[in-house]
């Protein structure tokens, strides 16, 4: 029996390709796995980063300098006090205190720039000084009353000193804790 030509030129050059196509597998695989498509952006543009090496607070306010903010809400409520009896409209205060403080900041500045060619980044050191603020506001747990009966109570301040006090307290700790970490310059 004869085979057709192309039918037999097949047979044998699969025989004779196969041990050569096994022996470079690895190769083959390498490089179908390691092309990469890639592309750069050579368009001259720069990218800023800052870093805050160093920083420390340089100026504090006194606490005697601080003004709480009040608000005052009117607030029906039952049994006030624990009293079932005692429902009604209520008067709630709250306080907030914001704190002003500047802060010194040493920051490392690297700047880069995209360019086909090579352009080392560029470093500098930057010191600043920067306004912030934090705020405390009293917290309603801490209320000297309450309503409500059973294991569900809200609490409140029904003075303004109550509340004032409570975020005074928050401030004034937190004043403390920075004092211990200004700048010693």
């Amino acid at each position: 029996m004869q085979l057709p030509d192309t039918r037999a030129a097949l047979i044998i050059l699969s025989c004779v390709l196969a041990p050569a196509l096994a022996a470079t597998a690895d190769e083959v695989e390498r490089r179908i796995t390691t092309v990469v498509s890639g592309g750069t952006l050579a368009d001259g543009s720069s990218q800023i980063e800052k870093q805050v090496i160093e920083e420390c607070v340089s100026s504090l306010p006194a606490v005697g300098d601080l003004e709480p903010i009040v608000d005052a809400r009117s607030k029906y409520m039952r049994s006030i006090n624990g009293d079932v009896e005692a429902n009604g409209s209520v008067r709630t205060y709250s306080a907030t205190v914001v704190v002003p403080f500047v802060v010194t900041q040493k920051q490392l500045v690297i700047v880069t720039t995209s360019s086909v060619e090579k352009s080392e980044p560029v470093l500098k050191e930057v010191e600043g000084r920067f306004d912030r603020s934090v705020s405390f506001s009293s917290n309603p747990e801490n209320g000297d009353s309450f309503a409500g009966s059973g294991l569900v109570k809200e609490y409140y301040f029904s003075t303004e000193a109550a509340a004032i006090e409570d975020a005074m307290r928050r401030a004034r700790a937190w004043l403390k804790q920075k004092r211990a970490v200004t700048c010693q310059r």
